[in-house]
């Protein structure tokens, strides 16, 4: 097993972007846990190349939550339930079981700031697993709950730079290697961290779903219009790993998402009596 410390991450990771092959790692809000009512978030690595059999050490990942909500101790919050609201339904491949994950609570230096920062922590000792990646395609390593039902405030991945963190024995980063990734190295494969916060206000809203909504055009080069709805509270435009991408609050019935590449989003669409989901296809 490996001792992970922040300056020997660092320098690692500063060697792993300049490599040709990398994971990219994020938080991505998949659903409501239906036996607590909790919020589901996974923990994704997505690669950018194809190879089987990569070999996982201990592995480590930072976060931070604020406006209430909190996770539970040690592995009792993980789950492979494999619940999901949509548009993340077809992902429910664990790399890891919930039972070799732990969440630690790091105080300090969590009081600096008054947010909890939590560290994800695969269990010491356990035996290593292999897996495949595919280009583009995540891979969930955990998913886990917030307690608390907040409606505020929001979660993040946190980099090892970040100053809640620095000067920690964290690693936010998953000890995976591929050996021809890593050019027949024993290093693992590094790649950049989306510290884009998941905004629990977003996920707050009515569970009811509305019919006769309609979107067009679809496909779309970037403008679309809404039809069916009067008055739209906010638009949650995600991708298909279930990231936000856009969101437009108070909007209208007419958005823009030319600034989106091209391939295949969903977009929720939230009113004070509930929401739609609609697939939409940026051209």
């Amino acid at each position: 097993m490996k001792n992970i410390y922040i300056t020997l991450v660092l320098i690692a990771m500063t060697f792993g972007l300049s490599a040709q092959n990398k994971m990219n790692y994020s938080l991505s809000h998949i659903g409501t846990n239906s036996g607590t009512g909790n919020i589901e978030i996974a923990l994704v690595a997505t690669p950018d190349f194809t190879e089987t059999n990569g070999n996982s050490a201990d592995m480590g990942a930072v976060i931070s939550i604020s406006g209430g909500g909190y996770l539970l101790p040690n592995n009792t919050g993980f789950v492979n339930d494999c619940v999901f609201t949509p548009p993340a339904t077809n992902i429910c491949d664990y790399a890891i079981t919930a039972t070799e994950w732990n969440a630690i609570y790091l105080d300090p230096p969590s009081t600096s700031s008054g947010r909890l920062v939590y560290q994800l922590l695969r269990t010491p000792g356990v035996t290593n697993v292999f897996f495949d990646a595919a280009t583009a395609t995540p891979i969930i390593m955990a998913v886990f709950q917030i307690a608390g039902n907040p409606t505020s405030g929001d979660i993040v991945l946190l980099d090892n730079a970040d100053a809640l963190i620095s000067g920690s024995s964290n690693g936010n980063y998953l000890n995976i290697n591929y050996p021809t990734a890593t050019s027949g190295s024993t290093a693992d494969v590094y790649g950049v961290v989306d510290t884009t916060p998941i905004l629990f206000s977003v996920l707050s809203t009515p569970n009811v779903t509305l019919e006769g909504v309609d979107i067009f055009p679809n496909p779309t080069s970037g403008r679309i219009s809404i039809n069916g709805i009067n008055t739209i509270k906010n638009i949650e435009v995600i991708n298909i790993a279930g990231q936000q991408v856009q969101y437009f609050k108070n909007a209208v019935d007419n958005i823009d998402i030319s600034n989106l590449q091209a391939g295949v989003y969903f977009m929720k669409i939230t009113t004070e009596n509930g929401f739609a989901i609609k697939k939409v296809v940026r051209q």
